[in-house]
């Protein structure tokens, strides 16, 4: 029978959906029923969505368009089939999605608190359906390179005794789509015997425990028409210290289980759909929770795997308890028949089960518990959609002076074309980044010599969204103190500054004196506590010597009378061995030529009697 053929036998087994008709994006459903989102990454998701009175929402004609590429389909149609609810003392078991059903009255009208920053979709004139943008934090990093990612969200809320169940579709912008259900409300069943379940009251009562084991039914579909799709089973296998990848392509409808051991997951491809490198382009599912399972009696046949892939046919549209109309089977394990699904228009089946033991703290009403899986794409683009992050390159360790003018560009590549503002954090007092440019300018104030553990950041806004690309460095900055010969000051008081000096060899001198000049060496050379040009020996800064003529062991007035004992001398700090009477005579030349006949005549009269 053709789908076309199995769709208008099918409408006459349910009420007819509303708003779901399958084409190509943005054409298969009216206004109301369409999504459209673009996502601030770039990417773009479209599709059609429907109320059901048993499925409550579906979900078809399913396409992604990511960043910079081309929109192709990905799911002809999604739904949730079927919420089994068995409790541990047999007391009951439940089939919500088929006894009770999640649409219609079931399905709650949806307030604005309950769809914060989200925007209400209508059935008719009752708000089924809250959609809104989330953000994915980080949608990747990679040391400082990093991305915020989106998700396109959809949730409906429907009650089914004391449960609410909040069935969401996450559509992320990597392409990844993500089932959830959250289950919330109250606890239902009772009871006084805590083999099955756990006290929660003071009179002994128990909360019964219970499974919830979600189904969904994926019907993926690559392209138009086309319906030549394949299954593999994944499975990474332990060779002595090794895992080998193992690939089992199915040729047949099957049944298959979890494996932990073997780190098993599926994939559905398309043979006639490829990428530009000749590899199919499919989709992962990744069972990402499987905490519990459940193993359910023989008349619970389907309880026995998790995974169910079947040749697609219109009647098939719940899990368990489907109806028997038109020779359709009861649940999965009747569709799987032995058909061929190799190249085939193929659904897939997916369980995953929570059990819940009941607390105190599920009174009066329990936190939401939920369960989901991921189905990612592979091989459906050549990199990461996410935009690309800035790079900026590092700049090493700087090192600037106290004082010093500083001007540091930073090398900043900008792949995705966003609109970068830097900042910085821990830089130098006196130190600043352009937020525009990202040069660094200034001069280091005084006393902010030592190691500065520096942060730079460039982000990029795309979509109106600030800080949606980015990229973060840290290095080390280290300020010295003033180099003597490069601060713009006379530091050894000589009148000659920084270059100018004379004991300046380089501006990376530390000091200003010189070597070997005992008026500029900043030394005391004579002891007299004094040093270099303060000295009153130094007649100035190019002085050999910094002893004055009283006490330098020299006859500087050629009295044959050296330092003290040369009348002149009062103190050894008289810079002048000449007298300092007016008129010139006193203990100097004078004095000497009439000492030496004295002297001369003594020596020949002899000692005194």
């Amino acid at each position: 029978m053709t789908r076309a053929a199995c769709l208008f036998a099918a409408l006459l087994l349910v009420a007819a959906p509303a708003g779901l008709a399958h084409a190509s994006p943005g054409d298969g459903c009216s206004g109301a029923y369409a999504v459209d989102e673009t996502l601030p990454s770039g990417a773009r998701w479209q599709l059609c969505w429907e109320h059901h009175p048993l499925s409550g929402i579906l979900y078809g004609d399913v396409y992604f368009t990511p960043r910079g590429g081309s929109a192709r389909k990905v799911l002809y149609e999604a739904s949730l089939a079927q919420i089994h609810v068995p409790y541990d003392d047999n007391g009951a078991r439940f089939h919500d999605v088929t006894d009770y059903g999640l649409g219609d009255e079931d399905l709650n009208a949806l307030t604005s608190a309950d769809c914060p920053n989200g925007t209400r979709l209508f059935h008719g004139s009752k708000p089924v359906l809250c959609k809104r943008v989330q953000r994915i934090e980080p949608g990747y990093q990679h040391r400082g390179r990093r991305a915020t990612g989106f998700a396109l969200e959809l949730f409906s809320v429907s009650h089914v005794g004391a449960y609410n169940y909040i069935p969401t579709w996450r559509f992320h912008d990597d392409g990844k789509i993500a089932p959830t259900v959250g289950a919330t409300g109250a606890l239902q069943r009772f009871g006084t015997d805590p083999l099955y379940g756990w006290p929660i009251r003071p009179s002994g009562t128990t909360g019964v425990s219970h499974i919830h084991n979600y189904w969904f039914r994926l019907d993926f579909d690559f392209d138009e028409g086309t319906d030549r799709e394949v299954v593999d089973e994944v499975d990474h296998v332990r060779v002595g210290l090794t895992r080998e990848k193992q690939v089992t392509t199915f040729q047949s409808e099957s049944a298959r289980s979890l494996d932990l051991g073997r780190r098993r997951s599926w994939r559905i491809r398309d043979l006639s759909v490829v990428a530009s490198d000749g590899r199919s382009l499919s989709y992962q599912l990744e069972p990402s929770h499987h905490a519990h399972r459940f193993d359910g009696p023989s008349f619970e046949p389907w309880s026995a795997h998790q995974l169910y892939v079947t040749r697609y046919a219109d009647c098939e549209k719940y899990a368990t308890h489907n109806s028997l109309a038109g020779g359709c089977g009861s649940d999965v394990t009747s569709f799987v028949n032995g058909q061929n699904a190799y190249g085939q228009d193929l659904v897939l089946w997916y369980g995953l089960t929570f059990h819940h033991l009941p607390s105190d703290e599920d009174e009066p009403n329990m936190h939401a518990h939920w369960d989901g899986f991921e189905i990612v794409p592979r091989d459906w683009t050549p990199a990461n959609p996410l935009p690309l992050a800035p790079s900026i390159a590092s700049p090493g360790n700087p090192v600037s002076r106290v004082g010093q003018s500083v001007s540091l560009p930073l090398a900043t590549s900008n792949p995705s074309g966003a609109a970068l503002a830097f900042s910085a954090s821990g830089l130098p007092p006196g130190l600043a980044i352009s937020s525009a440019t990202g040069r660094i300018t200034g001069a280091a104030l005084s006393g902010s010599a030592g190691n500065h553990a520096v942060t730079v950041t460039s982000a990029g806004t795309l979509g109106g969204q600030p800080g949606l690309v980015s990229d973060s460095l840290s290095f080390v900055w280290t300020v010295t103190n003033a180099v003597a010969c490069d601060d713009g000051v006379d530091n050894d008081r000589d009148g000659a500054t920084d270059l100018a000096d004379r004991g300046c060899a380089s501006a990376t001198d530390a000091t200003e004196r010189s070597a070997g000049v005992a008026c500029d060496d900043g030394f005391d050379d004579d002891g007299d506590d004094l040093v270099d040009v303060l000295d009153p020996g130094c007649a100035n800064a190019q002085s050999t010597t910094e002893s004055p003529a009283c006490n330098d062991g020299a006859d500087n007035d050629g009295d044959r009378l050296i330092d003290g004992v040369d009348p002149d001398c009062a103190v050894p700090s008289d810079p002048s061995e000449a007298p300092s009477v007016p008129w010139g005579c006193g203990l100097g030349p004078e004095l000497a030529l009439l000492l030496a006949p004295w002297l001369w005549l003594r020596r020949r009269r002899g000692p005194a009697a």
